[in-house]
């Protein structure tokens, strides 16, 4: 869309200029209750959302909630940005106000992002994955939270140390005075997974990396990368059985006439790994990838491979 909205949903009195205020009260440019669905904006047709002290007051029931979710991904465009600022659950300006009707925590928003959803899932945890029942994928961006007094000041001048600030945020109410989120909107599910599956393999996460993989296996099933790379989270796990019988099976898949071609390309995919473990000295890695290789072609010419092997022997 040529001209995205930007949307200032329940803006009270407080229009912004550049967005489209939208209240069911005062004098908003557009008039709408955000409990009447559908939404009047088209698919894909925003860019961002401002809600500004609203979704507390919003969806009492959970049908009603999550259909705000709902509205709100479906409006939105890929990669559009939300700002969400709520009281916290556990200040006087959230308890004291009759309106306030739905608690809004960053552990709670994170049950709508289905990459987190894939790895709950994959690793038997018990966490609601509303991103897949609802079909919204969102992911936070950033979370801040705002102190009341005297809490910012004595934080500010190192009087409070942070192990305490966390304590007293367990232990009293009114230390936190409002959450400050900011949302993504994910349209592309497969290829954020993607992303997120290598940045949990590079950084060591091979369990959450296993869980991602999986999921991009189930989001399309016939992506022979993400195969090779779920071997490979095995493989450096330390689980070299299952990354081998991953890494057979999805060879074997192919007919005979592409069997060799597909090994060709496996190899490949292998030595630029054992470079990067070896990049990153992780020999043993390197060496145990660099013999792979060689258990498949003994006369393949992997020159800097076997290098790699020759360090690691010596």
């Amino acid at each position: 869309m040529n001209n995205p909205l930007k949307l200032n949903l329940g803006c009270g009195q407080n229009p912004l200029l550049g967005y489209l205020n939208v209240d069911k009260f005062g004098d908003p440019d557009f008039y709408w209750d955000l409990e009447h669905f559908p939404w009047p904006w088209e698919d894909n047709s925003v860019s961002e959302i401002v809600l500004n002290h609203v979704l507390e007051h919003l969806g009492e029931s959970s049908h009603t909630y999550l259909k705000i979710i709902q509205e709100l991904y479906r409006v939105c465009q890929h990669h559009a940005s939300i700002f969400i600022t709520v009281p916290h659950p556990r200040h006087d300006d959230f308890l004291t106000d009759p309106t306030h009707v739905r608690v809004i925590t960053p552990d709670g928003l994170n049950l709508f992002s289905k990459t987190l959803n894939y790895e709950w899932k994959q690793l038997g945890y018990a966490n609601s994955t509303l991103g897949l029942y609802l079909d919204v994928d969102f992911e936070i961006i950033e979370a801040q939270i705002d102190l009341e007094e005297p809490w910012q000041s004595r934080y500010e001048s190192s009087q409070l140390a942070e192990l305490e600030l966390l304590q007293a945020i367990r232990q009293f109410n009114n230390v936190i005075k409002q959450t400050r989120i900011h949302l993504n909107v994910i349209k592309d599910t497969l290829n954020h997974v993607q992303i997120k599956a290598a940045e949990h393999l590079k950084s060591q996460r091979y369990a959450q990396a296993i869980a991602l993989y999986q999921a991009c296996i189930e989001l399309e099933p016939d992506d022979i990368q993400s195969y090779w790379h779920l071997g490979l989270a095995h493989f450096l796990s330390g689980d070299q059985a299952t990354a081998e019988e991953i890494w057979c099976s999805t060879l074997l898949q192919d007919n005979t006439a592409l069997i060799a071609e597909a090994t060709q390309h496996f190899m490949g995919f292998l030595e630029q790994n054992a470079l990067y473990q070896a990049e990153n000295h992780n020999l043993e890695a390197a060496q145990l990838l660099a013999q792979q290789i060689l258990s498949l072609d003994p006369t393949y010419s992997l020159p800097q491979v076997l290098q790699i092997k020759d360090e690691a022997l010596s």
